[in-house]
């Protein structure tokens, strides 16, 4: 048995182990406590700056999605040389980035390290400000599940930031705090946020369960941050963020689960 497998298993309070968007603990105070740890080292080398803010903003969505309210934040903040003024500057725009985060949704940065000098023949690392985030969800009866969980339920994509907007921090929080404020009516089943591996493989993940979308295609907005969501009608008739009906769920069964990913794959050019 590994560390993680031990880690993940004492004391039993393990209620979704790694490997999930969220991994959560159960608390004895009948609450669960999220984990999600953010940086993607693509964004943050093509703008350190912005994935700064992703590595802080990315971990609270995902909490978000799964009925956890980010309570706490902690850093890791990898760079290279900071003699070098490119260098510093980007730690400083690293810095300014996840502390914004942090006061706009009010999870301070409770601890964290800088490590500099990583470099090798004279070259820097990538910018790699890594962040965790811890949530809270005040009650394990409130079930927000990351794959589709049942037959005739409408499916959608929430747009929270859309490349062709000015990336506005306040705006993805106010769009997410709104969307989370809606999961205690109980209408939305299951949520999960699109990753930089896209939509169709997100749409894939949450299909293991047994239940799939009936829409073979769709083409929605570019976004750097959108959620999926599985949702009654009457959810998406009072939703006021910018959204766009794919269809509702059907079910797979097992049986015809590995043909209807084949299928899913050559619908979305995977193959």
């Amino acid at each position: 048995m590994d560390r993680s497998e031990v880690d993940q298993r004492v004391g039993l309070r393990t209620e979704v182990g790694a490997g999930h968007p969220v991994a959560s603990l159960r608390l004895k105070s009948n609450r669960n406590l999220g984990i999600v740890v953010g940086a993607r080292p693509w964004l943050l080398k093509k703008d350190p700056k912005l994935g700064a803010y992703d590595a802080a903003i990315e971990p609270c969505l995902k909490l978000m999605a799964q009925g956890f309210y980010p309570q706490a934040m902690t850093d890791c903040l990898n760079f290279g040389n900071p003699e070098k003024v490119e260098v510093m500057s980007q730690f400083v725009a690293a810095v300014e980035a996840i502390s914004e985060v942090s006061k706009i949704w009010q999870a301070p940065v409770i601890s964290g390290n800088v490590s500099f000098y990583n470099e090798t023949e004279n070259r820097n690392i990538i910018p790699t400000p890594a962040v965790a985030v811890v949530g809270l969800k005040s009650s394990s009866d409130l079930k927000i599940d990351s794959r589709f969980s049942g037959e005739g339920l409408t499916v959608g994509v929430l747009y929270l930031q859309k490349l062709s907007e000015s990336f506005d921090t306040k705006m993805i929080f106010e769009k997410a705090l709104e969307f989370f404020n809606d999961l205690s009516k109980g209408q939305v089943k299951s949520a999960r946020l699109v990753t930089e591996k896209g939509l169709p493989y997100c749409l894939l993940k949450m299909s293991e369960a047994g239940f799939g979308l009936n829409q073979n295609k769709i083409q929605p907005e570019a976004c750097l941050y959108q959620y999926v969501v599985e949702a009654s009608p009457e959810f998406w008739k009072n939703l006021k963020i910018p959204h766009e009906i794919m269809g509702t769920t059907v079910k797979i069964g097992s049986k015809n689960k590995s043909l209807a990913i084949e299928n899913f794959n050559q619908n979305w050019g995977l193959n």
